[in-house]
């Protein structure tokens, strides 16, 4: 076993947003990491970023609200990251 395929990334995505979505004067939270920018969500932009690394599997951890429409996204976007999602948030 190589010392990169040993090597996990953790992508905390499990806040509400509040001060974002104060900013923007929103009623309801926005999740960041669900807004669309090229046509992608954000969270997916992270993710392809660290596909060019050799990791052996990515954390990633989100409100359990949010899991539904990541998964989706995830399916949709993504096909070379071993992606372990866990539930946590503020």
């Amino acid at each position: 076993m190589s010392f990169s395929s040993r090597i996990s990334a953790v992508v905390v995505a499990a806040g509400k947003s509040l001060r974002f979505s104060e900013a923007y004067q929103t009623s309801k939270p926005i999740s960041k990491q669900l807004i669309e920018w090229g046509g992608k969500p954000l969270i997916v932009h992270t993710l392809t970023a660290l596909s060019i690394i050799p990791l052996c599997e990515v954390v990633l951890v989100i409100r359990p609200e949010d899991e539904a429409l990541i998964v989706e996204y995830l399916r949709k976007f993504t096909s070379d990251l071993k992606i372990k999602i866990v539930f946590g948030g503020a």
